[in-house]
Parts: structure tokens; sequence; C-alpha cells
């Protein structure tokens, strides 16, 4: 009996050590489960900060989404304001030339279609001596509705020219063909031709020109260049029939 007592002390205490290593080993795991939870809060704050983000994400793709259409709408609006810009300066040429006709010769007035624009009908067969009959062959060309006629009104503007360099029709010739290059989109020609109006003195295509000049750098994306021509307009020529003309189109460009 006096053996087994040393042995039930023994017992005992490997059971307290045991109790408390199994004490320990709950308060740890208690721990790690708090720092779980904690973790799994964390993960569930940042998928809801990620959903969110989400939600912001789409509502400014919609937006540029938006923005984008109206762009495209803007730029819409900008291009049928281009074309009647342009189709305003161009009847108010024809319109300019109409006038000096009727005033040199009031009797023999060309007649006006339906859409106002002048027409000069058939011309004479045109000859080297005859620069009045090739011009308004030229007219008559630019007319038409195809780029075959526009080029062959190019050939006869250039005949206008080459038959008689410093007659009446020869800076009016050069406009035209620069009108011509414009109707076809060739711009580096257009700008050309309407800068060698200048090579003559006192024309009458001087604010025609100058207006034209502005348009064509435009539509060449040379906006510095096309603002000072607009502005030059406007400085040079205050009682233009193009003032406000070239003050709408520097609206539109920023100038």
């Amino acid at each position: 009996m006096r053996q087994r007592a040393p042995i039930l002390i023994l017992l005992v205490v490997a059971a307290v050590s045991v109790s408390g290593c199994a004490s320990g080993m709950r308060s740890l795991i208690d721990q790690q489960n708090v720092q779980i939870q904690e973790m799994q809060a964390r993960v569930d704050q940042v998928n809801q900060q990620d959903e969110a983000e989400a939600q912001e994400l789409e509502a400014i793709r919609r937006d540029i989404s938006q923005i984008g259409m109206k762009v495209t709408q803007t730029e819409e609006m900008i291009g049928d304001l281009s074309r009647k810009t342009e189709n305003v300066s161009t009847r108010l040429s024809l319109l300019t030339e109409e006038v000096t006709r009727i005033k040199q010769d009031p009797v023999a007035r060309p007649p006006v279609t339906e859409q106002g624009v002048v027409l000069f009908g058939e011309a004479p067969a045109a000859s080297s001596g005859n620069t009045r009959a090739i011009y308004d062959n030229g007219l008559r060309l630019y007319h038409g509705e195809t780029p075959q006629e526009t080029r062959e009104a190019i050939a006869e503007f250039t005949r206008v020219v080459q038959a008689d360099p410093t007659g009446d029709w020869a800076d009016n010739a050069e406009y035209w063909i620069g009108e011509c290059y414009y109707k076809l989109e060739e711009f580096d020609p257009a700008l050309a031709a309407f800068q060698r109006v200048f090579n003559h003195q006192g024309s009458n295509k001087f604010e025609d020109a100058q207006l034209k000049i502005g348009m064509t750098y435009r539509l060449m994306d040379r906006r510095t260049e096309a603002i000072a021509a607009l502005q030059e307009l406007i400085q040079k020529y205050p009682n233009s029939q193009h003032i406000e003309l070239a003050r709408q189109i520097l609206a539109e460009i920023g100038g």
C-alpha cells in the first residue's frame, strides 16, 4: 500500500500538467480564432470596397460612353456648320461677281437657278483671245456635279490666266481655280491658288481669297495659320461682307 502513494501522486501531477497544457492550447486556439475572425472581417471589408469601386468604375465607363456620344454629335454638328459656312462663302463670291456684272452690263444679266445660285449658261466657243468666254465656261463647269467637270473648270480658268495674265479676269480665274481644288478637297493647290490672287494688284477678290485661305488652313488642320488668316481678314477689311463669317469660324476653332 505504501508503494502506491508515490504512483498516485505522479498520476495526479501528470493529470494537472495535461490539464494545464490543454487549457493553454484552448486559449491559443481561441486567440487564433479571434485573429481568423478579424482577418475574415478585413477580407469582407476589402470585398465590399472592391464591389463599390467596381460599381464606381462601371458608372465612370457609362459616363465616358455618354460623353463620347455627345462628342460625336458635336462633331457632326460642326461638320454640318462647316459645310454651310463653305456654301455661304462661295455664294457670297458668286453674288459679288453677279453685282459687278450687272453694273457693267445691266441688260445681259445671267439667269438664277431655283436654289439661288448664279449660272452663266452655255459659253460661246472658247478661244485664246476671248478670255471672258473661257472664264464663263469655267464657271459653268464649276457648277457641274462631277469631279471631271470641276477639273475641266480648272483647265478653263488656267487658260484665262495663261491667255492674259494681267487681264481683268486673271485674278478671278485664280480665285476660282482655288475654289475648284477646294471642292475636290485638294487643299495644297487650293491654298496656292488663293494666295496667287494677291499677285494681282487691286483685285476685287482679295477679301474672298483671304477668307478661303483661312478656311483652307482649317481643313488642313493648321489651326494657327487659319486663325492668323481670318484675323488678318478682319483687320485689313473691316467692312468686308465676310467679317461675321470669319468671326463665326474663329469662334468654332477657338481663335
